[in-house]
């Protein structure tokens, strides 16, 4: 099995890494020595990490990135190349989810979902892969439970999730003979920084509830760098999702049953 080494030499990118998921996955890339980037829309928060990792003595920046704007993933990817001279890991972290049915929810909140969970990984991925390719590096995008199978109240989100899942395929086929690994990980239930919002249908803010059954954010972030370092095409993390994930697969018909007469917050993420 081929396998891609992490050191001192490594440049990584992650996403949203100034908070949960993203900010344990930079950590987990800094223990090992990597030069890391992160990137986010608050200021505060991204100096703030930015600071904690610097007292720990890793190699870290921090830079403003809005990825709903095309403009924005393309100045940060030459950002990096300019102070570095190269990528070797871009991590798909940020992301943002929703409650609310179709009927319910406005056209424009639905249109965000995609900008934020979709567009946005696609764009900065598209101007990363010039650099993915002379490094012979990973993509990595962070997925959700909800790509697996539509879910009440989060079909948007699962909607967009999905795509991201369609287009790590496309993208591994187009990149095979570049030797640019691609890979994505569908989370389950986890843990969360407190105050964590998310949009309801009409795209205010509000508090996430937390759910049972959860793993850690060190948990998934360790599971990212075994798919980048064992160059894993596709993740389902959790027992539940694993549980979900075959029943889908080998028992469509009761599959659906289910998920019809179930509650969504059975299976939603925290992501």
């Amino acid at each position: 099995m081929k396998r891609t080494s992490l050191g001192q030499d490594s440049v990584v990118l992650v996403t949203g890494g100034n908070k949960g998921i993203g900010k344990e996955t930079a950590r987990e890339f800094c223990k090992l020595g990597c030069f890391v980037y992160i990137c986010g829309r608050d200021k505060t928060t991204l100096e703030a990490t930015k600071e904690e990792f610097l007292k720990d003595h890793y190699s870290i920046e921090a830079l403003e990135c809005d990825i709903r704007d095309y403009q924005s993933c393309s100045q940060l990817i030459a950002t990096v190349i300019t102070q570095k001279g190269r990528l070797d890991v871009l991590v798909n972290n940020a992301g943002m989810s929703m409650r609310g049915s179709i009927e319910a929810s406005s056209c424009n909140i639905i249109e965000e979902m995609m900008k934020v969970n979709y567009l946005g990984p696609v764009a900065l991925t598209h101007y990363a892969i010039g650099p993915l390719k002379k490094s012979r590096g990973s993509i990595v995008f962070i997925s959700s439970l909800t790509a697996l199978h539509g879910l009440p109240e989060v079909g948007p989100y699962g909607a967009a999730k999905l795509a991201l899942k369609n287009l790590s395929e496309s993208l591994r086929a187009e990149l095979y003979q570049d030797d640019v690994h691609v890979g994505i990980l569908h989370v389950g239930f986890t843990d969360f920084d407190s105050g964590k919002v998310i949009y309801d249908n009409n795209g205010k803010l509000i508090p996430l509830k937390r759910a049972k059954n959860h793993q850690t954010r060190n948990e998934v972030a360790r599971q990212v760098l075994v798919c980048v370092r064992r160059r894993k095409k596709e993740m389902t993390l959790t027992a539940l999702g694993k549980t979900a994930s075959f029943l889908y697969r080998h028992f469509p018909r009761t599959s659906d049953a289910l998920v019809c007469k179930l509650s969504a917050k059975k299976f939603l993420v925290g992501n």
